[in-house]
Parts: structure tokens; C-alpha cells; sequence
């Protein structure tokens, strides 16, 4: 499998919506995909799964919902992206807001 262009943050409340419309059309439409529950290393902490997928995936999906404001993860993730290295530019970061909802500030 060719390297994840695409890494997924989102609510695992959510998880319906992302899994069964996102995730199956970016990857009907040829997009590789990084999401949690499908490629997250079994036994490996989390917060560092996340850590790889921010650092290996050239662009990041924000599912935006209450939930995803709401989640300690999400939020870790957040930072994560924001403060990525100065030397990856190319990095993209698309928020998708799926429900209304305050956008956290950077």
C-alpha cells in the first residue's frame, strides 16, 4: 500500500459519519487514507500513533463538530499540527465542519 496522503482527526463520536461517507468516498476517488481504528499500531500509545500520523501524512482532515472541540485528543492533535516543523511546508491542513460549532483558535 502506497504511503497515506491523508490523515483523518475526528470525534470517535462521529466515527459513523467519517467511516461510512469520508472515509469510503476519499478512497473510492484513489485518496490513501490514515485513519485511527484501521491503522493505528495495536498496543502502541495513542498520542503517538497520532504523533506519526501528523508527521507522515502530507495533509490532515479536521472533522469539526462540538465532539471534536470537546475531545482531549483532538485537541493534543491540534497542537500537534500547529506547531509541526517549520521545514515541512508542504503540508496541508483541511477543516471540514460537519456541524456548527466554535472553531478553536490558534
Amino acid at each position: 500500500m502506497d504511503k497515506p496522503s491523508v490523515f483523518i482527526s475526528y470525534s470517535h463520536k462521529d466515527q459513523k459519519w467519517v467511516k461510512d461517507y469520508l472515509l469510503t468516498n476519499l478512497e473510492k476517488n484513489g485518496i490513501s487514507c490514515h485513519i485511527d481504528y484501521r491503522d493505528f499500531e495495536i498496543g502502541k500509545l495513542s498520542l503517538l500513533c497520532m504523533e506519526e500520523a501528523t508527521e507522515t501524512c502530507t495533509k490532515t482532515i479536521l472533522v469539526y463538530t462540538p465532539n471534536w472541540v470537546n475531545s482531549e485528543f483532538t485537541q493534543f492533535e491540534g497542537v500537534m499540527l500547529q506547531t509541526d516543523s517549520p521545514l515541512n511546508l508542504n503540508k496541508k491542513i483541511f477543516p471540514l465542519m460537519l456541524e456548527k460549532c466554535d472553531i478553536p483558535k490558534g
